[in-house]
């Protein structure tokens, strides 16, 4: 099961200040499938086994209802209920901060952790988990058009001049042009990758195993 491919595809457009977005995940040769829908009118959520539905979540957006005026009575009690509702929590937090204090004595804290320990050391290691599991979840393929503009023309500029660097990679079509007179975002994108389950273990358990993280774990085992 872990090492069955975990396939994945979005696909994501604006146009006239609407958003519509369509994600699609796949596992297991396809066996277990999620699709998720979403535009400005309503969203939907569609599970599948074997390529049978099994749960869908639908939302629609509903207009907002105007609230009827309070009478003044019911203002009142509203005024009553909510002093009351305040006055308990009050008591609660107290009670709660009370038994917090208590507990915190004997709790790990990774703060005293972190400021007993070289944190360098740490950020390092969480550094190169990132880069291994974004090498492990990159998308096998990716393309973005339409027209992105800035407020400043200078950001714009900017923007495009660091886009450049991409554009050169392997599998990345980036067809963006730019709009130097007002704001603009008319976005098209689309990308499409695959991981295996199994594959994430090796940087997570390289992580794990590492001199300042395995420390970690274990002054939280022996807390």
């Amino acid at each position: 099961m872990l090492a069955a491919p975990f396939s994945y595809g979005a696909a994501v457009q604006t146009a006239s200040g609407n958003l519509s977005i369509l994600i699609k995940a796949r596992w297991m040769f396809g066996a277990i499938g999620l699709t998720v829908r979403r535009d400005e009118n309503a969203d939907a959520v569609d599970f599948y086994i074997f390529g049978f539905k099994l749960k869908e979540k639908n939302r629609k957006a509903k207009p907002k209802k105007e609230e009827p005026e309070k009478k003044e009575t019911e203002i009142k009690k509203t005024k009553a209920e909510k002093n009351n509702v305040t006055k308990k929590s009050t008591v609660q937090t107290k009670k709660i901060k009370k038994s917090k204090k208590a507990k915190t004595e004997k709790k790990f804290s990774i703060f005293e952790f972190l400021r007993d320990n070289d944190i360098k050391l740490l950020y390092g290691q969480t550094v190169l988990l990132i880069k291994r599991l974004l090498k492990k979840l990159k998308p096998k393929y990716f393309y973005a058009g339409g027209e992105i503009g800035f407020e400043s023309p200078a950001v714009t500029g900017v923007f495009f001049g660091a886009l450049g660097a991409v554009q050169g990679m392997k599998k990345i079509n980036v067809k963006l042009t730019g709009n130097f007179n007002e704001e603009a975002c008319e976005l098209d994108v689309k990308l499409k990758g695959s991981f295996s389950l199994g594959g994430l273990l090796v940087p997570f358990a390289r992580f794990a195993l590492s001199k300042p993280v395995w420390k970690l774990i274990k002054e939280y085992i022996k807390k």
